[in-house]
């Protein structure tokens, strides 16, 4: 017996289902956010003397961070501060453009704190901040576990910061280590 309309409706139905439970695909490859993935979906039916294989139109779709709160906070570098935290700072970039999606430049070294050489070899000392003087180091740290969509790897997360004066920068911040999806 050949294949009839009903064994082709019957492949597309079980592709369709495939489909819906593995969504599209029975093996999986990481994929990070921004990565554009693409794939196409088959499936094969066996008689005893052919087989007939289907395949889907090709779809793709970007990976997009989870929808998850964010938090903004400002800091400064005080070394002795008996109440301050202890953060690995991993640096950041500046978009001379303002725009968001860059391109981003990174910032002149070497960093001046307190006429000493910033350290980012080793954890710095940090104190929340509200105001700073004009030239003061400010660090902004960006809190937002959705960004961090592969945990084993050092990922980025873009902001523009103003001031009440209407100055705005735009910052490319980087996660401070790849457990905790902290970016700064």
């Amino acid at each position: 017996m050949g294949f009839g309309r009903k064994h082709i409706i019957a492949c597309l139905q079980a592709l369709v289902a495939a489909c819906a439970i593995f969504g599209g695909s029975v093996s999986s490859a990481h994929a990070d956010i921004g990565d554009r993935v693409t794939n196409v979906a088959t499936v094969t039916q066996t008689d005893d003397r052919r087989s007939l294989t289907i395949a889907t139109n090709e779809a793709s779709f970007t990976i997009e961070a989870r929808r998850t709160p964010s938090e903004i906070e400002f800091f400064r570098v005080i070394a002795d501060a008996p109440d301050a935290i202890s953060v690995q700072l991993n640096g950041s970039d500046y978009s001379p453009s303002g725009d968001l999606s860059g391109p981003f430049v990174s910032f002149e070294e070497p960093v001046l704190v307190n006429q000493k050489l910033l350290d980012r070899a080793r954890p710095n000392n940090l104190v929340p901040a509200q105001t700073y003087f004009t030239g003061e180091l400010t660090v902004v740290r960006v809190v937002d576990l959705g960004q961090n969509g592969n945990p084993e790897r050092i990922e980025t997360v873009a902001v523009k910061v103003a001031s009440d004066g209407g100055d705005t920068v735009t910052l490319r911040l980087y996660e401070d280590s790849v457990e905790l999806g902290t970016k700064q």
